[in-house]
Order: structure tokens, then sequence, then C-alpha cells
């Protein structure tokens, strides 16, 4: 028996040869993937960044100035079962629309990720962080500069 999601046919065989139909794993997508909503950051000057989880999950950092800023922890997270299926991660865009380089931008400890790599000038990268409970772990991010 032959069964399909999101127009995917599959089939499950036991070990003993028996045919079982069983679903795919699941994956729910939050925030842009599904029509939710898209925040915009701007950034004007120093100073903290709030990232508001019941606004959304991904949010666009417009940077018009080279001025440092920092990353606050995100606030409202997701907790409980739905750590359990990732579902609580935060994408950020940076977008680099300074006119020059960016200053240096700190993160709350709770991110953990390798150095940050700004976007030069007119350029942006993305960022992907997935909650653990406890601290935010980067998921991936941009390898090399995007334009605006």
């Amino acid at each position: 028996m032959k069964e399909a999601i999101l127009g995917i046919p599959f089939t499950v065989q036991s070990q003993s040869g028996q045919t079982n139909v069983a679903p795919p794993p699941t994956t729910i997508f939050t925030g842009a993937f599904v029509g939710g909503p898209v925040v915009n950051v701007p950034v004007v000057g120093a100073g903290n960044i709030v990232i508001d989880r019941s606004a959304g999950n991904f949010f666009i950092l417009a940077i018009s100035t080279g001025l440092a800023f920092t990353i606050l922890a995100p606030t409202l997270g997701i907790s409980g079962p739905a750590i359990a299926t990732n579902q609580d991660q935060i994408f950020m865009v940076f977008r680099n629309g300074s006119g020059g380089a960016l200053g240096a931008i700190t993160f709350n400890a709770v991110y953990h990720q390798p150095a940050f790599v700004a976007p030069a000038n007119a350029f942006q990268r993305t960022y992907c962080w997935r909650c653990d409970g406890t601290n935010y772990l980067m998921q991936w991010r941009s390898d090399a500069d995007v334009p605006n």
C-alpha cells in the first residue's frame, strides 16, 4: 500500500516482510517559511538590540550605522516539547547599509557560535540558531556575502 504526504509517495516495510504504511518524519516550519511574520529591526545607532520571539523567528537587521551594538538574549523563547522538535530557531539577516564597515557586534553569551563575520557595505549575511533549552547553538550561516 502506498500513501503520500505533500505529494511524496512512501511505503514502509517491516523486517518480517509485512508492509506498513507510516508517514515520513514530520518537519514543522515556523516563521517566514509558512508566511509567518518577518520582523524588521532597524539598527540606527549604538545600543542593545532586543530579539523578541513573540514577534516571530525571522529577523532582518537593517544596519545603517558603523557604531558598535549588542544582540541581547532572545525574549519569550519556546520551551517544553517544542525544544525536542527543534522548533525554537532564530534566523537573523544582517544587512549592511551603513555606507562602510560595520562596528563591532557583540552577542549575548546564550549565542554559541564561531566568530561573527560582518557583511561588507551593501551586502548581507544570514545566521540560524536553534535553542537547546538554555542556549542558542548556531546551526548554519552564510559562507559569503550576498548583495542586499
